[in-house]
């Protein structure tokens, strides 16, 4: 059994992925997005690292804030609207450094850390992009391409990473298609949990909706190895899925090319 954490344009859910039950943690504060439990990406009139246990904030020098990680000590942020990305350190919550070697025209929406190295992907509005990045620097060392469409989405697993090819409603692994909807829709938030990837599937949404209370999103689960959609379930999401996490639990220390 796995517990996730999914955040939503109107709260934070924990979904029980056996009983398929979920219960609101957190509401009332604007978009939420990046998971890094008890913390939260929340936007709302400032934007900030939000704990949700004791409602203690870390103002992010960023707008339009997405996703979030952590691995060990290092915290990074996406800065979606400065092209940037925004590292911490765990558990000070102390700013460490403020790199841009992104536009809002790329619109960085994930950000992973693989061997301490730091991957941006970039949704670039159409074509997708995946970025290392040297954060003393600011400068990009490696663009892959082969990541699908308008995408979202970087987890590491088995040598390559899974990824959400959104605007295709596909789960991708390098240049291997693991999983592909058969109607039109569009995936954002993602999590792998031994070999398993769940992820958000919404109807195709207008920007301008994506905060209605009465949009409902589905997670799914997929085994990575055999292929096989596991099952799918509707959640009462209230605004469109963004972000999934897996529960109250350290991340990895360190995750290996």
């Amino acid at each position: 059994m796995v517990k996730l954490l999914l955040s939503t344009h109107s709260r934070v859910l924990e979904f029980d992925t056996e009983t398929k039950e979920s219960k609101v943690l957190h509401i009332g504060q604007g978009i939420y997005y990046g998971l890094l439990y008890p913390w939260v990406v929340s936007r709302s009139s400032r934007e900030c690292l939000l704990n949700m246990e004791t409602d203690e904030k870390v103002f992010l020098p960023s707008v339009f804030t997405h996703d979030a990680t952590r691995v060990g000590s290092r915290i990074i942020v996406t800065d979606c609207e400065g092209g940037g990305l925004v590292e911490f350190q765990w558990p000070s919550m102390k700013l460490v450094r403020n790199v841009k070697p992104f536009t809002i025209r790329h619109h960085v929406n994930t950000v992973a850390i693989v061997n301490d190295e730091v991957w941006a992907l970039l949704h670039n509005l159409g074509k997708s992009l995946l970025v290392k990045v040297d954060m003393d620097t600011g400068k990009r060392i490696e663009q892959r391409t082969d990541v699908g469409t308008q995408s979202h989405g970087l987890v590491w697993w088995h040598g390559n990473f899974v990824i959400l090819d959104s605007f295709n409603g596909a789960v991708i692994h390098g240049d291997t298609t693991l999983w592909k909807s058969d109607t039109k829709c569009f995936l954002k938030g993602l999590c792998v949990h031994d070999d398993v990837a769940y992820f958000g599937l919404s109807e195709i949404t207008e920007r301008s909706n994506r905060g209605s209370l009465q949009l409902q999103c589905e997670v799914l689960a997929l085994d990575l190895n055999t292929r096989k959609l596991l099952w799918r379930h509707p959640v009462q999401t209230c605004g469109l899925l963004n972000a999934i996490a897996q529960g109250a639990c350290d991340p990895v220390e360190s995750l290996v090319l």
